[in-house]
């Protein structure tokens, strides 16, 4: 499985594309969706670069 990590605040190039992520675990009465793509919105990029400062914890 494919999985887009954000490990530190900055533009696009701190994306890190792990090829490795574990299969999450889908119990009874839940289901797993496969993804295609994705589209990322202004909040998102946002957040990445640190610029909405008010939603760090």
């Amino acid at each position: 499985m494919k999985a887009a990590q954000i490990n530190k605040y900055g533009g696009s190039e701190v994306v890190e594309i792990n090829k490795n992520a574990p299969k999450p675990t889908v119990s009874s009465g839940h289901l797993l969706v496969e993804v295609h793509a994705a589209g990322v919105n202004p909040a998102d990029w946002k957040i990445r670069r640190g610029i909405c400062d008010r939603w760090r914890r």
